[in-house]
C-alpha cells in the first residue's frame, strides 16, 4: 500500500515515523475480524484535502490500498463507488466528451457501468461552497466592525483636535512651527494607543492560550499572535493620524489672531 509520510503522526506510541515507515510489513484490518500483512511500498507527501484545512491536519493523512476482488465484492452498492481519473497535462480539453462516447462500448462490464463524470474542479467547489459562505460572511462582519471602529476612533481625534484650536493657535503665536505642532499632536495620539494597548495584549493572549479565537484551520502561535498585534497596531494608528491630521492642518491654516478672537 501507499501511505502518506505523516500517517504515523498522530500516534505518538508509534514505533516508526515519517521516512522510517518504507518497506515495512504492517497488519491491517479490512474485513474484520480478518487482517493481513501489507508492505508499505511508498509514501508521498501530505496532501490538503482542501483549501481551508491545513496541511498538517488529519485529512492530509490517508492510505492507499489495493482492492481485490473480493474487497469490491464486499462492498455492497457499487453505485457509490468512484473512480478518480488524472488527466495528462495539456489532455483535458474534451477529454469527458470522449470519454462518454467510449463509455459504453469499452468501460462496461457485466450490469456495471459509467453513470457520470464531473470534474473534480466541480466537486471541489461543491465541497467548499459552505466554507466560502462562511468566510464570506466573516469577511462582512469584519468590514462592517472596521468601518464602525474607523469612524469611532477618527470621529473621537476629530474632536479632541478641533477642540484644542486655541491651543494650536497660542502655540504658533509662540513661535511653534507647524511640523512641530502636529507631530507633538500625533505623538499623544499614538502614545494613549499604546497605553490602550498593554492591557489589550493581556486579554488578547489569554483569549487566544486558552483557543477561544480559531485554531483548527491555522494553530495559534507565537508569531501568528505577533503579527497580529502589529497589524492592528499599525491600522489603528493609521485611523488615529488621519483622524489627528486633517484637522490640525485645518486649525494651523488659521491665523493664529483669528483663531483666538473666535475663542
Amino acid at each position: 500500500m501507499v501511505l502518506s509520510v505523516n500517517i504515523a503522526d498522530v500516534y505518538q506510541d508509534a514505533p516508526w515515523h515519517g521516512k522510517e515507515l518504507l518497506g515495512r510489513r504492517v497488519l491491517v484490518w479490512r474485513n474484520e475480524p480478518e487482517a493481513e500483512h501489507l508492505s508499505i511500498a511508498a509514501l508521498t507527501e501530505p496532501v490538503r484535502y482542501d483549501h481551508f484545512t491545513a496541511p498538517d491536519d488529519y485529512g492530509s493523512r490517508y492510505a492507499a490500498v489495493y482492492l481485490t476482488d473480493e474487497v469490491m465484492e464486499s462492498l455492497g452498492e457499487t453505485v457509490y463507488i468512484e473512480v478518480c481519473l488524472r488527466v495528462r497535462e495539456g489532455q483535458n480539453d474534451g477529454f469527458i466528451d470522449r470519454l462518454i462516447v467510449d463509455a459504453d462500448r469499452q468501460y462496461q462490464v457485466g450490469n456495471l457501468y459509467l453513470l457520470d463524470i464531473t470534474p473534480l474542479s466541480d466537486v471541489r467547489t461543491a465541497y467548499e461552497t459552505d466554507s466560502v459562505n462562511e468566510l464570506n460572511t466573516q469577511f462582512c462582519i469584519i468590514f462592517f466592525l472596521l468601518l464602525n471602529i474607523f469612524l469611532g476612533i477618527i470621529g473621537t481625534f476629530w474632536f479632541r483636535t478641533q477642540h484644542r484650536r486655541v491651543e494650536i493657535a497660542l502655540r504658533i503665536a509662540l513661535g511653534s512651527t507647524r511640523w512641530g505642532i502636529c507631530g507633538r499632536l500625533m505623538g499623544e495620539g499614538v502614545f494613549l494607543l499604546l497605553v490602550s494597548a498593554i492591557p489589550a495584549l493581556v486579554v488578547a493572549w489569554n483569549l487566544g492560550y486558552a483557543e477561544l479565537v480559531e485554531v483548527t484551520r491555522m494553530p495559534f502561535t507565537e508569531g501568528r499572535f505577533a503579527i497580529t498585534i502589529l497589524g492592528t497596531f499599525i491600522l489603528i494608528a493609521g485611523m488615529i493620524v488621519i483622524g489627528i491630521g486633517y484637522p490640525a492642518r485645518r486649525a494651523m491654516s488659521i491665523e493664529p489672531a483669528e483663531a483666538l478672537h473666535e475663542e
